[in-house]
Formats: structure tokens, C-alpha cells, sequence
């Protein structure tokens, strides 16, 4: 049985997309962020296990450059030597952004398959991210 939960972390997608980015140098580390987040930007259609991979890095990579880290994602951050550039938080933004379309990805339909909006409340809850990643606090967000 595979892992499932509300949280980032909480799945087998973003274990594995985690676990890419340990005891590699800063060069395999971008590359594998890069093709994590391929696999959600280029598909008509984002499957729940690539999203979810996308959903842990892009997080990781907030607390990576946050000067206070969450204590429970420094432990996901274990043997990770990750330097996080500019182009890896637009890359990890857009990717949130595409997420967040519940047209076309399978991780909004299986959250919302339940009704009572729970696709929308997942989906806004990537927004404290998307304003990390962006280099603003969730007060100066603009609003849509």
C-alpha cells in the first residue's frame, strides 16, 4: 500500500521525487528538479504521481531558501546539498500554477472526488507556496 495524505510529504510521488535530489551535487540536482517538473508543464493531462512529486520539491525548495525552515521538511531535506536558484523557484511556481487547473490534472479530481470543494481547498493550499516561491508573504499576495 502506497502512501497518502494531505500534507506535501505525505505521498509516494513526492518520496520519490525527493529522494532524487539526495547525496547528488547541485548539477544532477537541477536536473532532476527539471525533469519533476517536465513532467507536469509538458503533459495535456498530470497524472496524481507527478503531481504529487512536483508538489514535495516545489515545497522542499521554499524551506531549502527560507531562513527558518520548518522543522518537519528539514527532516525531508536530509542529504540534500541543493543550491536554489532563481530558475528553479519560477520553474517550481509554474508547475504550482498548472496544479492548480482542475481541468486537466488527476490530483484536483481524486481530491475532489469526495464533493464538498476539497479539489479547491487542496489547490489554495499550494498558494503559501506559490507566494514563497514568488518571494512574497501571503499579506502583499494580489489578489485574483
Amino acid at each position: 500500500m502506497g502512501a497518502w495524505g494531505e500534507g506535501p510529504f505525505d505521498n509516494d510521488g513526492s518520496h520519490d521525487a525527493i529522494a532524487g535530489l539526495r547525496d547528488v551535487d547541485q548539477e544532477a540536482a537541477e536536473a532532476h528538479i527539471r525533469q519533476v517538473f517536465r513532467d507536469v508543464l509538458e503533459q495535456d493531462y498530470v497524472e496524481c504521481y507527478e503531481a504529487q512529486g512536483a508538489i514535495g520539491v516545489a515545497v522542499l525548495l521554499t524551506h531549502l531558501d527560507s531562513p527558518l525552515p520548518d522543522p518537519d521538511i528539514v527532516r525531508s531535506a536530509e542529504g540534500i546539498e541543493l543550491t536554489v536558484t532563481a530558475e528553479l523557484r519560477e520553474l517550481a511556481a509554474r508547475g504550482l500554477r498548472r496544479l492548480q487547473n482542475p481541468a486537466d490534472n488527476e490530483w484536483f479530481e481524486l481530491w475532489d472526488e469526495g464533493g464538498g470543494g476539497f479539489g479547491e481547498t487542496m489547490s489554495r493550499s499550494l498558494d503559501r507556496f506559490l507566494d514563497a516561491l514568488n518571494g512574497r508573504s501571503a499579506e502583499t499576495r494580489p489578489v485574483n
